[in-house]
């Protein structure tokens, strides 16, 4: 596409997210670009948002139109499922006593959306306090859900904070012992979980109460989990912009909470891409110290005006790599992106593997010839010993 069609595109594409009615998606559908426009929506995350902006108009292709209901009627049967899998869930570990959260998902579609229909999401998130995590793991394994994690050498050597279980409808939870998965994430910044649990707050999801962050804590996590995925999704900067219409959060005490746990340019980051790109009413003085540096908030403003987010696709570009590696510290900034450019390169070479590679163990031996670990009690057994050695004044 042409520079203008691919403007136009991200534009209509805004409006369906926006649901509002613009003259950009009569255009898409007069210049034949409604094929880019799914293709986009597909990339972003959000069909179910393109679908119900185009159903019922003329000139979509009965073939598209068609895909599009059928991806929307499924999303809808998920959730349905997902919500029953979350109550066997629920009754699972609520009768063993396990403190645990829900995050994401359908908290945002059931809670934080106008309707239940307009988020899409592939599975649950738990969060369990990490002293009960290898004993919840034991508790829902015994009672039936299939632990689907095999390459215990990656999990372990990436210090992951997090499992995935099929539940009985087929749903995938992914149960954290801690917001971020990979350790040298994690030690690059400083979530307080046990204060998360402690301000936790209930909600319901479909018929059942669960806890969840509380309203600030549900915002920097969004955020901080948008940027170190890139932040260019419109899926995640719609969250944010849904939060902070929803729970109208104090920004006093986003701004300390951020910066506290070293995250305020990781924020800042998002929070303005949901302003530009969404309209999140985010007062400019909460970006302006969350960014903490006149430099920090110019390079910031320089990627996104050079590949914004609604014209982004598949791949690493300038944007993404920035809301990955800004800290709020130009050394700490300089360290994350040292690590995020090394692991292309230590996947090439064999030294790293996949995201992905959880679920399926190497068959080739260790360095010293040895079978790579596949028994996942050497993990669950360093995930108490942290625990129990864990300084609580860090």
């Amino acid at each position: 596409m042409t520079g203008k069609a691919d403007a136009l595109v991200g534009r209509a594409l805004i409006a369906c997210i926006a649901r509002r009615q613009d003259e950009a998606i009569d255009r898409v559908l007069s210049l034949g670009l409604l094929r880019p426009l799914i293709e986009s929506g597909r990339y972003h995350r959000v069909l179910n948002l393109v679908h119900l902006a185009l159903d019922g108009r003329t000139g979509v292709e009965e073939e598209l139109g068609t895909g599009l209901k059928r991806y929307y009627l499924h999303q809808v049967g998920h959730h349905l499922r997902a919500v029953e899998d979350l109550s066997t869930l629920a009754r699972t570990l609520d009768s063993a006593g396990v403190p645990w959260l829900l995050v994401k998902g359908p908290v945002l579609s059931e809670v934080m959306y106008e309707r239940s229909d307009l988020r899409v999401y592939n599975d649950l998130d738990v969060v369990i306090a990490r002293a009960a995590f290898p004993d919840a793991i034991d508790v829902l394994r015994e009672t039936g859900f299939e632990l689907l994690d095999r390459n215990w050498d990656l999990i372990r050597r990436e210090g992951r904070a997090q499992l995935h279980l099929s539940l009985r409808l087929g749903t995938v939870a992914d149960v954290h012992h801690h917001l971020l998965n990979r350790a040298v994430v994690r030690d690059s910044l400083a979530l307080p979980m046990d204060e998360l649990f402690d301000r936790a707050r209930i909600v319901k999801v479909g018929s059942v109460a669960v806890r969840t962050l509380e309203s600030v804590d549900t915002l920097l996590h969004l955020c901080i989990h948008a940027a170190l995925a890139g932040g260019q999704l419109l899926l995640w900067l719609k969250d944010v912009e849904r939060v902070v219409a929803s729970d109208a959060p104090p920004w006093d005490d986003v701004v300390r909470r951020a910066r506290s746990w070293r995250a305020g340019a990781l924020v800042a980051v998002v929070l303005r891409r949901a302003r530009d790109e969404l309209g999140a009413a985010v007062p400019a003085w909460v970006l302006r110290d969350l960014f903490a540096s006149g430099l920090r908030a110019a390079v910031s403003a320089a990627v996104d005006r050079a590949w914004p987010p609604d014209r982004a696709g598949a791949g690493i570009n300038g944007a993404s790599l920035w809301a990955q590696i800004v800290r709020d510290g130009w050394g700490a900034t300089a360290s994350a992106f040292a690590l995020r450019t090394s692991r292309p390169l230590l996947k090439a070479t064999g030294r790293l593997d996949s995201d992905e590679d959880w679920a399926h163990p190497h068959h080739h031996g260790g360095p010293d010839g040895d079978e790579i670990e596949t028994d996942p009690s050497p993990y669950l057994r360093e995930v108490a010993d942290s625990d129990a050695s864990a300084d609580p004044e860090a």
